[in-house]
This record gives structure tokens, C-alpha cells and sequence, in this order.
């Protein structure tokens, strides 16, 4: 790869368009001082990515961009594209030929483009990483960069041996990844601070949420066993109806059968059983009016309390609305105060705006008055200066003529000087060249055969590593499997343990009192009985039966301690708890001779109470619950026992069937099974117990992991060591065959220049005594010219003092014109940012304004749905008070008809006595059937109320679904249950519902944040793995490359200074990777000394013996040199050029130079000038073409 053409425009003193084609070998660009000779090599230099401007001699971006002449306007932009011929494929693109272009526009924006491709900066640096010439390249060596070689920090010539071994490219890698560390660790606090804040809110919500939930799954409850209820009571009815009616059908037919034989003797009872019927009816009357009017009472109070409800939630509402409403006005008014603070200040801004522009068109004008001055002035000089120009011109052409020819006479001068001591350099040069070439082939033998025998060792252990792997990786499953058994154990563990820690399971009035606060309220508490005993494996399911809702039981030390508990929980509405006072407690167990006398039956397992186990202070509990209790081993050992003892205790079987005292007996499946007690305990220990098998295993297999890592790391450790001195010693072969190539061209090339320098030698002593006649002759005619001169040039100096006062007030007074359009511009930014301020501040005004009208609604809406409340219950508990006094009337009523009735009745039955025995049987019937019409009628009646409250709750279903058999047989432990589950709600309530939802959100938040801080600590991981392996790579390679590269520098230095020895030295070993390097410097004939002691030219040479070491030893595609041969004398400068002629067969070099024999190496030659000031032009020349020009 080699560099063949680049173009400028608008680069530094480039200002027009200019193109230059390169060519393989030696390019040299010369030129006189300013002319932009440098200007050439801070362009490709830019191109190819540099980002530094002071690198390329800029303070400002904007500098690289022409700025203009006297004559010729500013530009706007600077371009650079260079074009590389990539026929190698070095650069890893599958093009030949490869275009990079730059553009700077004096905005600031930048462009980038690889072939007429937009990328970035970072592209085109990633380009040429690692092949010399990139951002840290040894190959391109700048004005005064030569020197910092040596003076720079020595971390920077690490640098350089970074980019010619390709480590550069792991040093990048090494700091994106701590980059990218550093990121993620102030991810990693950010996330954590917020999951931190996030998790205290959780557990606010949390409470909130299981308070929601708990009142939810009571409501559930609530509205089941009311439909459960409502539903037994309305079939009741049915039931009841349906039976009343029967009987009524067969007392009429009764009664109509025996009716004729009783007529005469009802005439007399008839108008007294008319009264009591008419005063029976009205207290039936009575009596339904009292119900109604109960019912009716009933449903306004429910009404009311629903009212007061709402009343007590709007009142809450309009209390948050009230707050936000302030907090919303508060917010307004400050953004308001900053917002007529920004528009008075843009207002003071534009003012000041205004008189800067009416100040800057005053010096406008001003300025232009002086540029007619200075035009007038400058008319007048011009004819003086004509005639100077013409008296100049002819001195010099005769000064000229005499530098040309002493320039002419110097350089034949050193010449000949350096082709005296290049004679002498060749000379030495072949003796030392054939003395290395045998050095080379005895070395080159010996590292083959080395070479050899350990390529045979490498491929034994390579084989050992491939079994180690195999066996590692099937390991290393082994454990996986393990570790994720363990994990679902774990789980599970957790959860049972979550359970017991919670107490599900346990009655709300237990969980209270076994809480720690309350436990030190009660010190007589010893525990609860299924926490207080241990069960054997497989008894679990027949204890929790035998001993049922007796395991939740709490053992208090004495009864006074059981009785404030119980009136602590009725104080808490807490629900109820059995307590086993041990100072009063008196169990009856089974005695020894009825356990003997069934202990020998078949299936008989043992006492319940003698097969767990307890501390002694609490047995008498435990015989309590199961003293009387035996356990069997299935239902046929219990039915055989049953059939042949007659038992006075209970049995329990293994899977939990049970047999009553009296012989009943309970089993069957359950639709649900929860989790017992005692089961969870036990699952709990066997869960346990597989945990530790498995820790056992994990730790087994995590040493057999260790293991095969260790052989491993010692069978990869080895073989890398091999590996290393491999590559070390094949690397060091093609470096022996290269340098025994290079000696045998090397011998031919010194012959043949042998021959040239003494044909020099005899050509230029003849040119040198030409040369001096024809000098002593000019200098003659010089004498007479300056007299002429020297009187033209007082006159004209005499004016030209006249007129620079002018100039230099026009140029003050342009500066202030600058300054003030400057000025003008921030402040037209300033003024711009005001308004986009203001913009914003409105925007967020207007939101606060919006926000505290909608809380002001909000306000308005709840202050009259309050007062509608206030209303509604005002007038419910007025209706309520007159039910109430109607209630009063009825009843009075009712209890006057009812004395009434009965005496009537006395009288009616006083003259019934006297009926014959048909009658009485005629009355009795028709009084039954009577009063099942008075029943039915109240059954009715009630029959609606219920279907009622059906029809409001339980609309579209259906009542007259069979009855579950525990709701009839336990209608009043319902009702009672029903009664708890209300007063719960009552004490739960106020409750938020939305808070579940809410609480499901944050749970999610939370997990997704957690999983965020688990991912953000396994990338740190990750990245902190990748950076050791990069930094280990990087030390690795780097101790290998330093090696060579020292013996490339020893060899070069020596070959340089003809003698003397050198090397690299690391510093600071234990930090590796940040360790600079320092040169140690022995001259010949001198002792080791600081760099600081040796003299302009041997600094030079030592920079210039390092960067070729590092060229020999990894050739860059082309090499930019600039004036780095400046302080070498004749005899360095010749050792210099050979050894660019020895190089440019392999690389192309550029070079910036003013020496006679730097520019007599070069292949091409460019010549940089600059014909108008401050614009530069090049054009190209052949070697022939330039030997024709210098004479």
C-alpha cells in the first residue's frame, strides 16, 4: 500500500485548488521557509483522523481554514482527500484503490467520508489502527516531533512500540471497556438508588394492598354465606308454605264433612267467634304493619350508613383536592415571578442589542473615511518607490547572481566533503556487513533446530488439553443441573418458610397474640401447640386430624394470662383463640391397661399423645388434645377394632379417616386439601435435608471443576510458553533472513556507490576553482549599485514612516469593528435563548394554571355532593325517628287487641265447654286451620322481604339450588361467622382498593429494576473478564514485541553512530500496562550517560535510530518525515540518507527537507512556493529536471 495522489482546497495557505501525485520510493518536498512546505504533511496528517489541533500547529479548529490576503477574501470551508493504493489489501478493505476525504466549515461542522461514503472520526481512526500510520503512528514525524521523542513522557514511546506491534488496537479496546465500566457502575447506583426509594414506597403500598386484599376476600366471604343464608331461609319458607297448605286442604275437608252435624250448635258461638275472628285478623294486621314498619326502618338505616359512607369518602376527597389545588397555585406563582423576570431581562437585552448596532454602523462610516485617506496617501508614494524598485532590482540581480554562486561554490564544497567521507563510510560499512552475515546464518540454524523440538512437545499437550476440556465441560453440566435443583429447592424452601414465618393457616386472634409486640404484652404465653411438638415422619396427616383446630391452641402458664388475652382480642375485634392454662388444666388420658388391652390388634400404630414428642412443661396439653386419641394404620384395622372393643376414645388413621367415640366414622376426599400445620413443618425438614445432599454434590463436582481448571491452566500455561517461544524464535528467523537479504544487497550497493563517490570527488575540485573567478568579479560590480541604492531608500523610508500611522489607525479601528460584530452575535444567541425561555416558562405556566382549575372543579363538585349527603341523612334520620314513633303506636295497638282477643276467647271457650265433643272437634279444626292461614300469611310476608333482598343482591340467579349440608345443619354458626366477617370489615375499613393495582405495578417496577441491577453487575462482570483478558494479551504481546524490537534498536543505533551500544528499558515493571520506556545510551568511546547530556545532533540521530529500528522491524505503508534531518552534520546526515535509500524498496517515505543530500536521495521531487503572499503552490519535478535547474 502507498499514498498516490491528494488534493486540497482552503487548507491553511492551499486557498485554491491543488492536486499532488505521489509516487513509490523517496518523495522529497522542498521549498523556502513559510512557504507551506509543512502545510503538506499537516494535511494528510488531518485527513487520517487527527483530532488535536495543536498537533498540526492550530489553536482553533477554524485556523486550518484559509483566512484570506490582502487581495483575496476568507474561505469557508478546507477539504483534504488523499487516495491510497490498497492493491495488498492492508487495510481489510476488498478495494484496490481506497479514497479518504475531510471537510472543516467555519461553523464547526466536520465530514468524513471513505469512499464517497459518509463515516465518522472513529471510523477512519479504527481505519489505520495498527499499521504505523495511525493516531499514535511512529511513521509520521512532524516539525519539532523528533525532539519530543526524547523529551516526552516515556509512556509516549510506549505508545509507539504499542502501534508497531498492533497492541494499539487492544489499548483502544482497553479503554472503551473502562469506559463502558465506569458507565455501567454509575447505572448500577443510579438504578439501585431508585430501586432503594422504590421499595420504601412498596412497602407502604404493601400494607395498604394486603389491607385492600384482606377486605376484599372478606366481602367474598361476606356476600357467600349471605347468599348461603338467604338462600336456607327462602327454601325454609318454601318448605314451610308448602306444608301448611296441605294441612289446610285436609282441615277443610274435615270441617265441610262434619259442618251440617255443627250448625246448630255454632248459632250460639257464631256472632262471638265472628268478634274474636275480626279482632284475631286486626292483631294480624297489627303485627304485619310492625314488620313492615321494622323492615322498612332496617333498609333507611342501611341507606343512612351508606350515605354516611359516601359523606366520609368525599370529605377525604376534597381534602386532597383542596391541597392540590394550593400546591398547584403556589407552583403558578413562582413560575409567573421567574417568567416576568426573563421578559424584563430580554427586553434590558434587546435595548443593549440596539445600541451595539447603532455603534457599529458609526464606526463603519468612520472606517471608510480613512480607507480614502490612505489610498490618497499611498498615490503619492508610488512614484518613489518606482524608481527605488528600479535601482533594487539591479542590486539585486547582481546579489543574487553573487548568492548563487557562493551557494553554488558551498554546496560543491560539501560535495565534495561528503563524498570524502562517504568513501571512508562505505569502506567500513563492507567490512561490518560481511562480518554480520555470518553472524545471521549461524543463528538462523540453531533457532530452526530449537524450533523443531518444540513443535512436537506443543503437539503432545495439545492433545492432554483436548481430554482435560472434554472431561471439564461435562463437569461442569453436572454442576449446572445440580445448581438449578438446588435453586427450586431453595424456592420452595423459601416460600414453606415465608408461610410459617406468616402463620397461614392460623386463626387471625393467634397470628395477633404470637406477634413479638404482643408476646411482651403476655409473658405467660409459651407457644402454640403444632409450633411446640415434633411429629414422626408419616403421622403428619393423622395428628393434624386427630388433633383438628387444636393444634392452633396457645399454652399459657396460668388461667388469669388466658383471660386478659381473651379480653384483649374482644377489645381488638381480633376473633377467637383456645387457650391451655396449665394450672388448670386436667387432661384424662388413656391409662396403661386400656392402651395394653388394644395395643396387640393388627393396625394399631400407638397413643397419639406417647408418639410425638414435647418438652415436659407442655405435656399435659398435649395430653389434652391427644391423650384420648389412637392412631391406626388404615380403616379396616380401625373398623376391626371397633367391632370387637368397645372403645371410650377416639381413632384416627394414617390418611386422616376418623372414628367417633360412639362408633361414627368421617373420611372421603376432600375437593380441597390445604396445606396441614404439621406437613408444611415436615416438608420443610426434608427439604432441608435434600439441600445439604445436594451442597454435597455441588461441592464435589466444584472440586473436580477446580481440578481440571488447574491441569488445565497449567497444560495452556505450558503450552502458550511454547506457543510464545514458537512464534518468538520464527519471528526472530524471518527477521534473520530479512536483515541476511538486506547485508547481501547491502555489499553490492556499497560497491557500486564506491565508484560513483571517487568519480564525484575529481568532477568537483574542478567546478570549485571555476566557481571562485567568476565571484571576485561580481562583488565588484556590487559596490557601485548599493551607493545608489542606499540614497533611494532614505527618501523612501522617510515616507513610508509618514504613512503607518494611518495604517496602523485603520487597523485598530478594524479591530473594533471586529469586536463589535462579535459581540453582536452573542447577543443575538442570548437574545434567541430569552425567547426560547420564555416560550418554555409560559408553557409550564399555562399546565399549573389548568391543573389548579381542574383540583378548583373537583372542589366544587365534592363540596355539593357533600351537602346533598348532609341532606340525605338529615332527612333519613327524620323519616327513621317517625318509623320508630309509628312503630311505638302499632305496637301499643297491637298489645290492647291482643288483651281484647284473649278475654273473648275465655268467654268463647266458657261456652264451648258446654258444646257436645263434635263441636269442640268442629273448633279445634277450624282454629288449626286458622292458624295455619295466620302462619302462612307471616311466612309470606317474610318470603317477600327475603326474595327482596334476593332480587337486590343476587339479581338473574336462581335460589332453588340444592343447599350445601353444612349451611343446614350450621345456620347459626353461619350467621355467627357472618357477624365476625362485618365487624373485620368494620374494623379494616377505610379501605383503598386501588391499591392492589397499585401495588402490582410497583411489584413489577421493582422486579424489572431488580432484573435491571442483576443485568447491570453480571455486564460489570462480564466487562471487568474482558478487561483482564485484554490487559493480559496486552502484556503478554507488548514483553514479546519489546524484546525484538530492542535488539532492532541495538542493531540500527550501532549501525548509525558506527559503534556504542543501546536499548530500551521498561520502567516500573509491576504496573505493566502503563509502564513507560526510557533509552539507555552508550555512545562509542563514551560511558552510559543521561539523554540530557548529549549534544543537538546525537539527540537527533538516537530519535531517528529508534523510529527506523521500529521501521525495519514492521514497515508502514509510507512514512511522513519533516525536517528531522535539520541539526545532522555532514557524516550523520549521510548515514541518514543511506539508510532511506536501504528503505525505500519497501515503503514509500515523504520528506520535508532543506538539505543537499537528503534531496539528491529522493526518487521525485516537489517544489512548494508561493508566487502571490500567503497563497502556496507546488509543482512537480523530475531528479534530472532539478539537477538542470540548481546548475
Amino acid at each position: 500500500m502507498h499514498l498516490k495522489r491528494m488534493e486540497l482546497k482552503g487548507f491553511k495557505s492551499f486557498a485554491d485548488h491543488t492536486e499532488i501525485f505521489f509516487q513509490p520510493g523517496i518523495n522529497i518536498i522542498v521549498g523556502p521557509n513559510g512557504c507551506g512546505k509543512s502545510n503538506v504533511v499537516d494535511a494528510i496528517r488531518w485527513v487520517m483522523g487527527e483530532a488535536n489541533i495543536h498537533t498540526i500547529r492550530g489553536q482553533r479548529n477554524e485556523d486550518i481554514i484559509f483566512n484570506g490576503t490582502d487581495q483575496n477574501r476568507a474561505l469557508g470551508m478546507a477539504s483534504v482527500e488523499i487516495t491510497l493504493d490498497n492493491s495488498d489489501r492492508l487495510l481489510g478493505i476488498d478495494m484496490a484503490e481506497i479514497s479518504i476525504s475531510r471537510k472543516l466549515f467555519r461553523s464547526g461542522e466536520s465530514e468524513y467520508h471513505l469512499n464517497r461514503t459518509r463515516v465518522r472520526l472513529k471510523d477512519i481512526q479504527a481505519l489505520f489502527m495498527g499499521t504505523g500510520v495511525g493516531k499514535r503512528g511512529y511513521s509520521i514525524v512532524g516539525q519539532g516531533e523528533l525532539e519530543q521523542v526524547l523529551n516526552g513522557h516515556p509512556l509516549d514511546r510506549r505508545l509507539y512500540l504499542e502501534e508497531a506491534s498492533g497492541i494499539s488496537k487492544h489499548r483502544q479496546q482497553r479503554e472503551e471497556v473502562l469506559r463502558r465500566i465506569a458507565n455501567t457502575k454509575a447505572d448500577l447506583v443510579r438504578v439501585q438508588d431508585i430501586l432503594n426509594e422504590l421499595s420504601s414506597h412498596k412497602e407502604q403500598v404493601y400494607e395498604k394492598a394486603q389491607k385492600a386484599t384482606a377486605y376484599k376476600k372478606l366481602l367474598e366471604e361476606h356476600r357467600s354465606i349471605e347468599r348461603a343464608l338467604l338462600q336456607y331461609e327462602l327454601l325454609r319458607i318454601d318448605a314451610a308454605l308448602k306444608q301448611r297448605n296441605g294441612e289446610n286442604e285436609l282441615l277443610q275437608d274435615k270441617i265441610h264433612s262434619i259442618s251440617q252435624q255443627v250448625d246448630e250448635m255454632t248459632t250460639q258461638l257464631e256472632r262471638m267467634n265472628q268478634s274474636i275472628e275480626a279482632r284475631r285478623a286486626l292483631i294480624e294486621q297489627l303485627k304485619e304493619q310492625r314488620y313492615g314498619q321494622e323492615t322498612s326502618i332496617q333498609s333507611l338505616l342501611t341507606e343512612l350508613k351508606l350515605s354516611e359512607e359516601r359523606l366520609k369518602n368525599a370529605q377525604e376527597r376534597i381534602q386532597v383536592a383542596t391541597e392540590d389545588r394550593l400546591k398547584y397555585e403556589q407552583m403558578g406563582e413562582s413560575i409567573s415571578t421567574d417568567l416576568a423576570r426573563v421578559r424584563e431581562e430580554f427586553k434590558q437585552e434587546s435595548h443593549m442589542h440596539q445600541l451595539k448596532v447603532q455603534s457599529l454602523r458609526e464606526l463603519l462610516i468612520k472606517e471608510e473615511q480613512l480607507v480614502e485617506q490612505i489610498k490618497h496617501y499611498e498615490s503619492n508614494l508610488e512614484q518613489i518607490k518606482t524608481e527605488l524598485f528600479q535601482a533594487r532590482n539591479e542590486e539585486s540581480t547582481t546579489r543574487n547572481q553573487i548568492r548563487a554562486g557562493e551557494e553554488k561554490l558551498t554546496r560543491l564544497k560539501e560535495r565534495y566533503h561528503r563524498f570524502e567521507i562517504q568513501k571512508e563510510e562505505l569502506i567500513m560499512q563492507q567490512q561490518r556487513v560481511g562480518e554480520e552475515l555470518q553472524r545471521c546464518h549461524q543463528q538462523i540454524m540453531e533457532i530452526k533446530s530449537r524450533t523443531g523440538q518444540m513443535e512436537l512437545e506443543m503437539t503432545n499437550y495439545g492433545e492432554e488439553n483436548s481430554r482435560l476440556t472434554t472431561q471439564l465441560k461435562k463437569t461442569e453440566t453436572q454442576l449446572a443441573d445440580l445448581q438449578r435443583q438446588r435453586m427450586r429447592i431453595e424456592n420452595e424452601l423459601l416460600a414453606i418458610q415465608e408461610r410459617q414465618k406468616a402463620r397461614v393457616g392460623y386463626a387471625s386472634g393467634v397470628k395477633m397474640l404470637m406477634q413479638e409486640d404482643h408476646r411482651a404484652m403476655f409473658p405467660g404465653i409459651i407457644g402454640v401447640v403444632g409450633e411446640m411438638i415434633e411429629v414422626p415422619i408419616g403421622l403428619e396427616v393423622a395428628i393434624e386430624t386427630a388433633a383438628g383446630k387444636g393444634l392452633e391452641n396457645i399454652v399459657v402458664s396460668q388461667v388469669s394470662e388466658a383471660r386478659q388475652a381473651i379480653e384483649y382480642l374482644k377489645v381488638k375485634k381480633a376473633g377467637r383463640v383456645t387457650f391451655l392454662p396449665l394450672d388448670v388444666l386436667r387432661p384424662v388420658p388413656m391409662n396403661d391397661k386400656e392402651i395394653k388391652a388394644v395395643q396387640n390388634y393388627p393396625g394399631v400404630i400407638g397413643l397419639a399423645a406417647r408418639l410425638v414428642s414435647c418438652a415436659r412443661e407442655i405435656q399435659p396439653a398435649v395430653d389434652y388434645l391427644l391423650g384420648r386419641v389412637l392412631i391406626v394404620e388404615d380403616m379396616d384395622s380401625g373398623i376391626n377394632l371397633l367391632k370387637q372393643e368397645r372403645i371410650s376414645w377416639r381413632m384416627v388413621t394414617l390418611e386422616g379417616e376418623s372414628f367417633a367415640v360412639g362408633g361414627a366414622l368421617t373420611g372421603g376426599l376432600k375437593s380441597r386439601q390445604p396445606e396441614g400445620l404439621l406437613q408444611r413443618r415436615q416438608a420443610e425438614r426434608s427439604l432441608l435435608t435434600s439441600r445439604q445432599n445436594i451442597d454435597k454434590d455441588i461441592m464435589s463436582c466444584q472440586g473436580q471443576i477446580d481440578s481440571f481448571r488447574q491441569q488445565l491452566a497449567e497444560v495452556n500455561k505450558y503450552i502458550e510458553r511454547l506457543h510464545s517461544s514458537i512464534t518468538e524464535d520464527r519471528i526472530h528467523v524471518q527477521l534473520l533472513e530479512q536483515q541476511n537479504k538486506e547485508y547481501e544487497q547491502q555489499l553490492e550497493r556499497l560497491k557500486d556507490d564506491k565508484s560513483i563517490c571517487e568519480a564525484e570527488i575529481a568532477d568537483a575540485v574542478q567546478q570549485i576553482k571555476e566557481l571562485e573567478e567568476e565571484i571576485l568579479s561580481l562583488k565588484q560590480k556590487l559596490q557601485e549599485r548599493e551607493i545608489r541604492s542606499n540614497e533611494l531608500t532614505q527618501a523612501l523610508e522617510q515616507s513610508r514612516l509618514s504613512g503607518e500611522d494611518s495604517r496602523r489607525e485603520i487597523e485598530i479601528h478594524r479591530a473594533r469593528v471586529a469586536s463589535y460584530r462579535e459581540q453582536l452575535e452573542i447577543k443575538d444567541r442570548e437574545l434567541e435563548n430569552l425567547q426560547r425561555s420564555m416560550e418554555q416558562m409560559e408553557q409550564i405556566d399555562q399546565s399549573y394554571r389548568q391543573s389548579a382549575q381542574d383540583a378548583q372543579i373537583l372542589y366544587q363538585k365534592l363540596t355539593q355532593e357533600i351537602k346533598r349527603e348532609e341532606q340525605r341523612i338529615a332527612e333519613l334520620e327524620q323519616v327513621i325517628a317517625q318509623g320508630r314513633t309509628q312503630l311505638q303506636k302499632i305496637n301499643g295497638k297491637l298489645e290492647k287487641e291482643q288483651q281484647a282477643e284473649a278475654e273473648e276467647r275465655q268467654n268463647a271457650e266458657t261456652i264451648s265447654s258446654r258444646v257436645e265433643p263434635v263441636k269442640q272437634e268442629l273448633a279445634h279444626a277450624q282454629q288449626r286451620i286458622h292458624q295455619n292461614e295466620l302462619l302462612v300469611a307471616r311466612l309470606e310476608t317474610e318470603q317477600q322481604g327475603l326474595m327482596k333482598r334476593w332480587t337486590e343482591r343476587f339479581a338473574g340467579e336462581d335460589y332453588k339450588n340444592a343447599v350445601p349440608n353444612e349451611i343446614k345443619e350450621g345456620v347459626r354458626e353461619r350467621r355467627k361467622q357472618l357477624a365476625e366477617i362485618e365487624a373485620q370489615m368494620a374494623q379494616l375499613e377505610p379501605v383503598d382498593l386501588t391499591a392492589i393495582q397499585e401495588y402490582q405495578q410497583i411489584s413489577e417496577r421493582y422486579e424489572f429494576l431488580s432484573q435491571q441491577v442483576e443485568d447491570l453487575t453480571e455486564a460489570e462482570k462480564s466487562l471487568g473478564s474482558l478487561l483482564r483478558e485484554t490487559e493480559n494479551l496486552m502484556m503478554k504481546d507488548f514483553l514479546q514485541f519489546l524484546e525484538i524490537a530492542n535488539r532492532s534498536f541495538q542493531e540500527t543505533f550501532t549501525e548509525m553512530f558506527n559503534g556504542g551500544e543501546a536499548s530500551l528499558v521498561l520502567q516500573n515493571q509491576e504496573e505493566t500496562l502503563d509502564a513507560g520506556v526510557d533509552f539507555a545510551i552508550k555512545l562509542p568511546g563514551k560511558k552510559v550517560q543521561s539523554l540530557n547530556l548529549l549534544s543537538g545532533g546525537e539527540r537527533a540521530l538516537t530519535c531517528i535510530a529508534f523510529i527506523f529500528s521500529l521501521l525495519k522491524l514492521k514497515p508502514t505503508p509510507f512514512c511522513l518525515l519533516d525536517e528531522i534531518d535539520a541539526s545532522l552534520d555532514e557524516t550523520n546526515l549521510i548515514r541518514y540518507t543511506q539508510f532511506l535509500k536501504s528503505m525505500a524498496e519497501r515503503m514509500q517515505f515523504v520528506i520535508v527537507t532543506h538539505r543537499q543530500a537528503t534531496i539528491e536521495c529522493g526518487n521525485h521531487l516537489y517544489g512548494v512556493t508561493m508566487p502571490e503572499k500567503g497563497i502556496s503552490k507546488i509543482f512537480t519535478l523530475d531528479m534530472s529536471q532539478a539537477e538542470i535547474l540548481a546548475g
